[in-house]
């Protein structure tokens, strides 16, 4: 990687403030071992945040390609960081409480998206206010130009989106089904050009139940799209105006989905949140977001992030599974700690994670098949972190802090990109899973949980029928018709006799625990971000689909 001279200044001063954090050097292969990377017998290096600057409302995070400015979703609008030195970001522009053509102002800008110098900005995560997006020039990050009009998107809010050579992606959650919504924002005016949901696929997947499309990720000629307990689907979107199904993993079945209540939606397996790949595409990741129903049933708990080689787009095939951070209540509940997968990036050889009050971490996936983590820094008590993304390679990430769950703190922070080096102060209330608190580089275990790939292939318009098995992972593609099963996970799933309730502001309260509230910058109280704050805002058709409790759990 070429670095400019102001990178090779910036990277002196950044090993400078971080204590001349070690950088050991990776091999091609790496362990099979999740484990604190500093070298036995030797002090260990710190881990810990170079920089942090507070920013109202904070939510999504993304870098420009040089590393030097962040964007930060704030509720009402967002900010540009500037993080050229990451010991010391500032905020350098604010473009905030933006109105519709009518005056309204917009709100529940949770998502921002970066693209050759343009930022798609969407609103009403949940629904409310104006819903629809902004594009904007960011060409100068420090003094950003509305592109084109306000578009507007009346028929679904924008729990997510995705900007790509000139097509917006959004998340679509109508009355008509999980839509993925594709408008051409190459030039002004503005032009829905396609659109595409599962029952374009197969029928009986227009809209079962704990379905939702939550998030997409698009690279090259095709769109990542986390469809919650339906899976992950993968679409050709070569030709937007005409975007085909090529394949889909998903731990559940087209006929289990039907018997789902709360507890399925809630709680893993499913619940498909984020997915990203790598650069090549060979790499496919997809986080979980999950908790436990009811404290201690061991029911549910939080979810990680499931590793896939993606060779062959048709036929992915699971290769490993990290496991989340661990904390004592992992319910939706007030007082519990959330330590699920959220938001994630990879790049190079690593995956850069986040986990709400589990904190930020650092994954070498080299070997995709034994992902070794090598740096973890959390704040439980204070941060609850929403993305992590890589800012500058072997210099500096970016992880921003949304408030959720009640933490106090909305800000964006830089991290070191190194391997090794311990917190100074783990949380008392969070440990790794698989490794305790912070187990020595020889006490470490295994994080990688393999499993055998359930195929459920089709043709152009396929007739197959799915089997029905107990929580498989299964994969969807387009060429032959082989069936295994995989064995039953270790975090099962129950149906609980609750049922969900609307809050004041449209939300929807968590079943068997109360309302956890978190205040964006334009003074909106709302649920925590997840599958069920957002029940309120996805559509008519997510809230039907996803509140549909079976009557025998009433």
């Amino acid at each position: 990687m070429v670095h400019d001279a102001n990178h090779f200044e910036r990277r002196e001063v950044l090993l400078a403030s971080a204590g001349a954090l070690s950088v050991p050097l990776l091999g091609q292969t790496a362990s099979a071992t999740s484990s604190d990377s500093s070298s036995v017998g030797s002090p260990p290096a710190t881990y810990e945040p170079l920089g942090r600057v507070d920013v109202n409302g904070a939510k999504e995070a993304v870098t420009t390609p040089d590393g030097e400015y962040a964007f930060v979703a704030t509720g009402t609008g967002f900010v540009t960081v500037d993080v050229s030195d990451p010991t010391n970001p500032s905020i350098a522009n604010a473009t905030q409480h933006l109105t519709d053509p009518d005056g309204t102002d917009v709100q529940q800008v949770a998502d921002v998206k970066y693209d050759d110098g343009r930022l798609l900005v969407p609103t009403a995560f949940q629904g409310e206010g104006p819903r629809g997006f902004f594009l904007y020039d960011v060409n100068d990050p420090t003094n950003p130009s509305q592109v084109g009009e306000w578009f507007p998107t009346p028929e679904h809010g924008n729990h997510n989106s995705f900007l790509h050579d000139g097509i917006a992606y959004l998340t679509g959650n109508t009355s008509d089904g999980p839509k993925v919504d594709m408008i051409d924002v190459a030039e002004p005016p503005f032009e829905r050009v396609g659109t595409w949901q599962p029952g374009d696929w197969k029928e009986e997947w227009a809209s079962p139940p704990s379905t939702a499309i939550h998030d997409l990720y698009v690279q090259g000629d095709y769109a990542y799209c986390a469809y919650w307990d339906s899976g992950t689907f993968t679409l050709d979107v070569s030709d937007p105006t005409n975007p085909t199904f090529v394949s889909r993993v998903g731990d559940y079945s087209r006929d289990e989905l039907d018997d789902f209540g709360q507890s399925e939606y809630v709680e893993p397996g499913g619940n498909d949140h984020y997915v990203a790949v790598n650069e090549d595409a060979t790499l496919l990741a997809e986080g979980g977001e999950s908790w436990d129903l009811e404290k201690g049933d061991d029911s549910g708990g939080p979810s990680g992030i499931t590793l896939f080689d993606n060779s062959d787009k048709a036929n992915p095939e699971r290769l490993a599974h990290i496991d989340a951070p661990a904390t004592d209540d992992h319910t939706y509940s007030e007082g519990s700690t959330w330590t699920t997968s959220h938001n994630f990036d990879i790049h190079g050889d690593r995956l850069y994670a986040s986990w709400y009050q589990g904190g930020v971490s650092v994954h070498d996936v080299s070997d995709p098949a034994n992902p070794e983590r090598i740096a973890w820094w959390a704040d439980a008590d204070d941060m609850a972190f929403w993305t992590a993304q890589l800012a500058v390679e072997g210099e500096f990430l970016v992880a921003s802090a949304a408030g959720s769950n009640g933490t106090g703190t909305t800000a964006l922070v830089t991290l070191p990109d190194d391997a090794g080096g311990r917190m100074t102060s783990p949380p008392e209330s969070v440990t790794w899973q698989t490794d305790g608190a912070y187990p020595s580089a020889d006490e470490a275990s295994t994080t990688t949980q393999p499993a055998t790939t359930t195929t459920e292939p089709t043709t152009t318009e396929p007739t197959t029928t799915e089997p029905t098995t107990t929580e498989p992972t299964t994969t969807e593609p387009t060429t032959t018709e082989p069936t295994t099963t995989e064995p039953t996970t270790t975090e099962p799933t129950t149906t609980e006799p609750t049922s969900t309730a609307p809050t004041e502001d449209g939300g929807t309260a968590p079943p068997g625990g109360s309302e956890t509230a978190t205040t964006v910058s334009d003074g909106e109280s709302v649920p925590g971000f997840g599958v069920l704050a957002a029940l309120g805002g996805l559509g008519a058709g997510a809230a039907r689909v996803l509140r549909a409790d079976d009557e025998d759990d009433a």
